[in-house]
């Protein structure tokens, strides 16, 4: 304690540094952990698309590259990514079986 004490008197910014670099690892630690348990729970592997999922969403639950999936849905990389199932197949004007058909082809790990 006495030494945090001559840490906190002497070197403020670098105690304070060391704390906040401490508190992100492990915040990154737990939503490392926790997305380890979720993707690995046979329930969330290969869903049947709903429209509220995301093309990420799917890319994880299937196993498949996120820019494949893209490619697929005809997206922009990165700026569809965030789109629902619902939307893009509203704006495909396909449904979501169709795009369901469309994620089914491709190969899977």
């Amino acid at each position: 304690m006495n030494a945090i004490k001559i840490l906190w008197q002497q070197n403020k910014l670098l105690l304070m540094a060391f704390v906040v670099a401490g508190l992100m690892t492990i915040m990154f630690a737990i939503r490392t952990i926790a997305f380890t348990i979720y993707w690995n729970n046979p329930d969330h592997q290969r869903q049947a698309l709903e429209a509220w999922m995301t093309p990420q969403y799917v890319a994880y639950s299937y196993g498949l590259d996120r820019e494949q999936v893209a490619h697929t849905l005809g997206l922009e990389t990165n700026a569809g990514m965030r789109l629902k199932m619902g939307d893009i197949a509203a704006q495909s004007g396909i449904t979501l079986q169709d795009l369901q058909t469309k994620i089914d082809a491709l190969p899977h790990d």
